[in-house]
């Protein structure tokens, strides 16, 4: 098996800050909701879906293109998005 051409770096982690004005804020203490717990759980969760089928994606394009398959998901994904990223770069060279 051969490697995928397109992947060659890393990708460092995100940190998210949300600003809720007092209104929101305000509202949301009234209704008993913790803001910061409800975004970081859809965030997680969403995260976890999209992990999900970009593995599912990339192992199919794997065994049709006689790609290694990295063992782990973190790998997996980089690949992905460094291939993602080139193909936007040359996008915007046109």
């Amino acid at each position: 098996m051969q490697q995928d051409p397109d992947f060659t770096g890393d990708i460092p982690a995100s940190e998210i800050h949300v600003k809720l004005n007092e209104l929101e804020s305000l509202a949301l203490d009234c209704d008993k909701i913790c803001a910061c717990a409800w975004v970081c759980n859809a965030i997680h969760n969403r995260a976890r879906i999209a992990v999900d089928e970009i593995i599912s994606k990339y192992i199919a394009q794997a065994l049709e293109n006689g790609w290694d398959i990295p063992q782990n998901k973190l790998d997996i994904v980089k690949k992905v998005h460094q291939k993602m990223l080139l193909e936007k770069e040359n996008e915007q060279q046109r």
